[in-house]
């Protein structure tokens, strides 16, 4: 067979199982395997995190310019903003006026 195949509101009721990436697959092969993932990802786009975020031995690589005090910044800022700041002769012992 070429071209499309419209099954309008037929359904298709039984499938082989899958073997390559094209293969028609059912909702009893995809669903457990994606059991957990719809409440455990965050949307690429914009979703708002509302818990700890364990990033493991991942890195965030990227960020925005930071504008508000609770926005993540990277090293290089920290670094270059630090850099800005006079060494003070003295012991942290020294009164502070």
């Amino acid at each position: 067979m070429t071209g499309n195949l419209d099954m309008g509101a037929i359904k298709i009721t039984s499938t082989a199982f899958p073997t390559t990436i094209l293969d028609l697959t059912n909702k009893n092969y995809v669903d457990p395997m994606i059991t957990g993932y719809t409440t455990t990802l965050v949307a690429n786009y914009g979703d708002i995190i509302t818990c700890t975020l364990n990033m493991g031995s991942y890195k965030i690589t990227k960020s925005s310019y930071t504008v508000s005090p609770f926005d993540m910044t990277n090293k290089s800022w920290v670094d270059v903003a630090a850099n800005n700041f006079l060494a003070v002769a003295g012991t942290s012992t020294d009164a502070l006026y």
